[in-house]
């Protein structure tokens, strides 16, 4: 029997991998969910997010067509736990919860930018700035946590008994995937961090650049010649942006200034800038800058690994592995507990530790791995062969599977009654 997780997806992109903001235009509704819509335009960019996942990849016209009706079914089901949720007065999320979990959407929309100023860039040729964001999307993060308490409550609220755990292994047994292949490591990691020279050299030079601007320099040709951001080939020009676009350091800097005026030395974790003031337009301020990005050498490369190879050294003269984790990995998380980092399925390592284990077996202390983190002596604690679940060896793992789907069952109740309760009308998909 195949196995269904009805667990209602929460499909609402806030933020687009490949974009950031979706086009505003007028559009027509394909569903009305009580006093919620759903537009063309919104079902639309689900819809393109699912096909580029592959979700719809050997499909015929037919089997296109209901997937399709079931995406717009599983986003009125959407609509409908919003409802649930905000009629539900114990479900409350305050005003810190938003702009905190704003601020983390817009930090991961920021992480797939090289540099801030191409993530403001970005921004820019779409009409906004980060503040038109927080803006926009403020509404819709309190509606994704609204929808999010309400699920983790029914999840919370739900438990399984021991016969249940087996009646869940009876009925979906047959269909779980095979347990993959698996190994648990431990590691030590050296970070490649710019060395204390590295910094030293660049600040020098972003100090000599500051001496050559007040004797008279072109800002734009420096910023041409020496900037390491990408507007340095259009003389460091950040165009406009606001308060909240920029981080901390360098936006108190850049509106301190006046139009004409340069900054000092500014030092984020991009690096050492140097920020020139050229208009005023109200709450909006028109900026270049130099960055002297601080980036790892390759002398700061050789440094950690020779760190790494030493560190290496006192584990094979005798020394536990796991006391000389908790006393020089820079990874704290696992440092406490000995480097250990858990299982991962063989096949889901990264390359160049599924390439530097091999086949080494439990007790294999393996000389030091570059990976882009860092330098990783690992260690191999256990492995296990591929095989079929077991209701035993993995009673946890079954019994919290076992749990979710009582929970889905029992939002799948709640979702039906809504359905009876409140008025849902259906449009033609275009």
């Amino acid at each position: 029997m195949k196995i269904r997780f009805n667990l209602i997806p929460i499909l609402l992109a806030l933020f687009g991998l490949s974009r950031i903001g979706f086009a505003e235009n007028i559009d027509r509704i394909l569903a009305i969910v009580d006093s919620e819509i759903i537009l063309n335009s919104e079902f639309t960019a689900q819809y393109q997010m699912m096909a580029t996942q592959g979700a719809f990849k050997g499909l015929t016209q037919d089997e296109t067509e209901k997937a399709k009706g079931d995406l717009l079914d599983q986003m009125i089901n959407d609509k409908l736990i919003l409802i649930i949720a905000r009629g539900d007065t114990s479900i409350v999320v305050t005003s810190q919860e938003i702009n905190e979990a704003l601020e983390d959407h817009i930090k991961n929309v920021r992480s797939r930018f090289p540099s801030e100023e191409s993530f403001i860039n970005q921004l820019a040729t779409e009409g906004l700035t980060v503040k038109d964001l927080r803006n926009r999307y403020k509404d819709e993060v309190k509606k994704q946590l609204l929808k999010d308490r309400l699920l983790k409550r029914q999840l919370n609220a739900t438990n399984v008994n021991n016969q249940e755990v087996k009646d869940f292994f009876e009925i979906y047994g047959d269909s779980l995937p095979k347990r993959p292949a698996s190994i648990k490591l431990a590691h030590i990691l050296t970070y490649i961090k710019p060395g204390e020279s590295t910094l030293q050299a660049k600040f020098a030079l972003a100090e000599s650049l500051h001496t050559r601007l007040l004797n008279g320099d072109d800002f734009a040709q420096l910023a041409k010649n020496y900037s390491d951001d990408p507007t340095g080939a259009k003389g460091g020009d950040l165009g406009y942006f606001g308060r909240g676009d920029m981080v901390p350091p360098f936006e108190r800097e850049a509106f301190s200034l006046m139009p004409g005026q340069v900054s000092g030395v500014v030092k984020t974790d991009y690096g050492y800038h140097i920020i020139k003031c050229t208009d005023r337009d109200g709450e909006r301020i028109r900026c270049s800058h130099i960055l002297l990005a601080t980036s790892p050498t390759s002398e700061d490369t050789v440094l950690a690994q020779a760190k790494a190879v030493s560190v290496y050294k006192v584990i094979l003269n005798g020394a536990p592995f796991e006391q000389v984790a908790k006393e020089h990995s820079e990874d704290a998380e696992s440092r406490i507990f000995g480097g250990e980092l858990g299982w991962y399925a063989v096949d889901e390592l990264t390359p160049e530790f599924k390439e530097a284990i091999g086949e080494s077996e439990a007790g294999i202390i393996i000389a030091p791995t570059l990976s882009p983190s860092g330098f990783h002596i690992l260690k191999v604690l256990d492995r296990q062969p591929e095989r079929p679940v077991n209701l035993d060896l993995d009673w946890h793992e079954l019994k919290e599977l076992a749990r979710r789907q009582k929970a889905s069952d029992k939002l799948q109740e709640m979702i039906a009654k809504a359905h009876e309760r409140y008025n849902v009308e259906v449009r033609k998909i275009s």
